[in-house]
């Protein structure tokens, strides 16, 4: 692709963006991403297609649910097939999100309690983002003198990326006990072994200890399954503020590829670089907004803002995250004691609603079929 045929086809991009900050509009240009998304996993994943009957095999029918039977493991991504299931169900999100360069521990949380296993949900622990305003602001990172305490601590921050919970355990308000059990210390056992003899790469700082988990919900301040979740009387997330507005969704996934083309051409010495940039698909937009002469605003400010949530994982996590020695304090999150918590409060209440047992009775796994969201 030419410059001037970029130019033309970013300028596009920009056209069709929301010309106001109301949410219905920007609703649906999530949708129209998420359409994207779907197309081209399903092009580039062919097996996703011819699957589809055997992956569906992972849900279980509503039906079939015994709610006081539900016994959730959480299991993390080995092989082959179990990364297929992950990509598969990551599209039943309304914002599936993308892999982001740096850390990344995808899990497939599975009842224990039911024949065959079946998937309550995914989730995935990322890296964060190098600069989010509200987060930083809420640490303590302050300006450029904090810069190098943040690039040095980040690695003790993880970022609840993908939590999605599915049908039939959905209508229980799955996605809670989700959000709770990413907190939880068998997570955190995991997650130290899987990283505690590697070094980050920038840094080479061991990153198996973490002190903070961030998240953001997709829709502004509609984010229920973060709030009201408790582990021994002790409130797990907590609301920070909202993100800006900046984003890439609304870059169709083909014409970013052709961007970084044209990136790699007039910026040669940033080949090879942009997997190992937090926030490089928003950097890689801007430089080619400046080569291009077009604005740089205009194309990566949506004005879609996320709330953000931050659990604390250790007493003395501010103190250690800007940089003040000393031994981890670390909170203690059984997972039985979530899992008690959810089905005691929010388990419970979903059960007396007639409405709702009537959706799990009547949910069938073919119901959320991927395949579906390519009609029409």
């Amino acid at each position: 692709m030419t410059a001037k045929e970029l130019r033309s086809a970013l300028s596009d991009a920009i056209a069709k963006l929301p010309k106001t900050l109301d949410p219905l509009a920007k609703r649906e240009a999530v949708r129209n991403w998420h359409s994207q998304v779907v197309r081209r996993v399903f092009k580039s994943r062919p097996s996703l297609s011819n699957q589809e009957d055997e992956l569906l095999r992972n849900i279980l029918p509503g039906c079939a649910l015994n709610p006081d039977a539900i016994a959730p493991e959480m299991i993390p991504c080995r092989s082959k097939e179990d990364f297929l299931v992950f990509t598969y169900f990551s599209l039943w999100s309304s914002f599936p999100t993308v892999d982001r360069p740096g850390r990344r521990m995808k899990l497939l949380i599975r009842d224990l309690g039911h024949p065959d296993h079946p998937l309550i949900g995914i989730c995935c622990l990322s890296s964060p983002v190098r600069q989010l305003r509200v987060r930083d602001e809420w640490i303590g990172w302050h300006g450029p003198q904090h810069r190098t305490i943040r690039a040095r601590n980040l690695v003790h921050v993880s970022d609840l990326s993908t939590c999605v919970s599915l049908p039939p355990y959905s209508f229980l308000t799955g996605g809670k006990l989700l959000a709770g059990l990413m907190a939880s210390d068998e997570v955190r056992s995991l997650y130290r072994a899987r990283y505690h003899d590697r070094l980050t790469l920038r840094q080479c700082l061991c990153a198996d200890e973490l002190y903070l988990l961030t998240t953001s919900g997709s829709y502004g301040s509609n984010c229920p399954q973060y709030k009201g979740l408790k582990c021994e009387g002790r409130a797990l997330y907590r609301f920070l503020g909202y993100s800006r507005g900046y984003s890439h969704f609304q870059i169709d996934p083909t014409l970013y590829e052709d961007v970084k083309k044209f990136v790699r051409r007039r910026r040669p010495e940033t080949n090879g670089q942009f997997r190992t940039w937090s926030n490089s698909k928003i950097r890689v937009l801007r430089m080619a907004a400046r080569e291009l002469k077009i604005s740089e605003e205009l194309l990566v400010f949506t004005g879609h803002q996320r709330a953000v949530f931050a659990a604390p994982l250790a007493n003395n996590w501010r103190n250690l995250l800007l940089g003040n020695d000393g031994p981890v304090d670390s909170i203690r999150y059984p997972a039985a004691s979530i899992v008690d918590y959810w089905k005691g409060i929010w388990l419970d209440k979903r059960l007396k609603d007639r409405a709702v047992l009537q959706a799990v009775e009547g949910f069938k796994p073919h119901d959320i079929r991927i395949s579906r969201l390519l009609e029409g």
